[in-house]
């Protein structure tokens, strides 16, 4: 088998190797693939690869690392990187510098699976017969849990399994004494949740007084200098997006901003937003990044551009409003204003759709680690089989035993 593993190569957070922190999945894929005699290959910018072979020891052919350049990718684009981010959630059909150099790259390597880390409609149409398999952290409750990583067949933010099954996942049949079970593992996670942070209990205070006996819905931010937030969204700033998310919330309800822990808002412009929309209710800074998926156990909805949070949101039951394009728009509504009668899962819902995120859709970092062969496995069965989806639907390994294991807790950290 042949992989090619595909790092976003433009720049953002203006740092060239940024995405060199995905090299923990990229080394993982390496280590599982050329574990079994196979070979593998990454795509990406010439930054990431120059630092990709300095950790390899430099001693790996040129064609082991294929290279693209950052500004020639944009240059299609007037070099505005918010139209080519639009662009990779389009049909991916015009040509550019990307495209002939994706062609170029197949010709060459000729793979059997393609992985991917982010949403790229020009690497879905490149390899458009090719499968792709996408690599990122599990949208499951984090709350100081191990990491976790999801794989998922069909796509990115648009075409994933989450999307495309989502009636089927969330209608899996369980026996009624694994959901039960399961929702007394959903409770003890967030019953322990103030032993992993310990200022949860402050910052639930806080939130009480901010909802002056309104509905709470958390406004979950995500930090703007991504593909995600420039592609997925309107492109307004994030200070705009919250003030028109909570001008948009109904009667009853106020809307209380949380951040990316890499990303927040500075006090003056909380105060001059509060100031303009009343609805708006900003929590001390001490308790306004980290703490999302905590204090939606406190919250009565949920608003996000993306972010895996709406997963959280709707396994507890909560009313989620998704405003960008996602995979989670296959489950709730697209406007605040609606949020009121945005549909909730039932519990049956809910511990149908966490059975399936926990068994073959989601997997300890550490144990694939300790073991490539299992994500080897994973890998041959998306460049196998015609149609892998069923193969991750097959629910037959999974118990509640299982998904106990992608809850187990961490020493408790200071997310402060």
């Amino acid at each position: 088998m042949r992989v090619l593993f595909f790092l976003e190569p433009v720049i953002f957070h203006l740092t060239p190797d940024f995405l060199s922190c995905h090299f923990i999945w990229t080394d993982l894929a390496r280590r599982a693939t050329t574990g079994r005699g196979d070979v593998f290959a990454l795509a990406a910018n010439t930054e990431v690869c120059e630092r990709w072979r300095a950790l390899r020891g430099g001693g790996e052919s040129d064609r082991d690392c294929f290279p693209l350049d950052s500004f020639k990718v944009l240059s299609t684009f007037d070099h505005k990187r918010a139209d080519y981010s639009k662009a990779l959630y389009g049909a991916g059909d015009s040509a550019n510098y990307l495209t002939r150099e994706l062609v170029q790259i197949r010709r060459e390597f000729r793979p059997d699976l393609v992985m991917a880390t982010s949403q790229s409609s020009f690497l879905r149409h490149v390899f458009s017969d090719v499968p792709i398999l996408s690599v990122e952290q599990a949208p499951l409750p984090r709350l100081g849990q191990p990491f976790r990583t999801a794989y998922d067949p069909g796509g990115h933010q648009t075409g994933s399994m989450l999307e495309t099954h989502a009636q089927r996942i969330k209608s899996l049949p369980l026996p009624a004494g694994d959901s039960l079970r399961l929702q007394e593992l959903l409770a003890s996670t967030y019953r322990r949740s103030l032993e992993i942070h310990p200022h949860l209990a402050d910052a639930e205070a806080e939130l009480d007084k901010a909802r002056q006996g309104a509905k709470v819905a958390i406004l979950a931010t995500q930090p703007p200098d991504w593909v995600t937030y420039e592609g997925a969204g309107t492109g307004a700033e994030v200070e705009n997006m919250l003030y028109e998310w909570a001008q948009r919330l109904p009667e009853g309800w106020v809307g209380v901003p949380t951040y990316h822990p890499v990303h927040r808002l500075s006090v003056e412009m909380e105060t001059v937003l509060a100031r303009s929309c009343p609805r708006l209710r900003f929590l001390p800074q001490a308790f306004t990044q980290g703490l999302t998926e905590p204090l939606l156990a406190h919250a009565e909805g949920l608003v996000t551009l993306s972010s895996s949070s709406a997963m959280t949101a709707l396994l507890l039951g909560k009313r989620v409003v998704v405003t960008g394009r996602s995979p989670f728009n296959a489950w709730c509504i697209d406007d605040p204003a609606g949020i009121a009668d945005a549909p909730v899962l039932n519990a049956r819902e809910a511990m149908s759709t966490l059975a399936f995120l926990s068994s073959r859709y989601s997997h300890l970092h550490d144990a694939h680690v300790a073991d490539p062969d299992k994500l080897y496995e994973l890998m041959r069965a998306v460049a196998s089989l015609s149609d892998p989806a069923e193969w991750f639907m097959d629910m037959s390994e999974w118990s509640v035993e299982r998904a106990s294991l992608l809850f187990e807790a961490q020493q408790p950290v200071c997310l402060r």
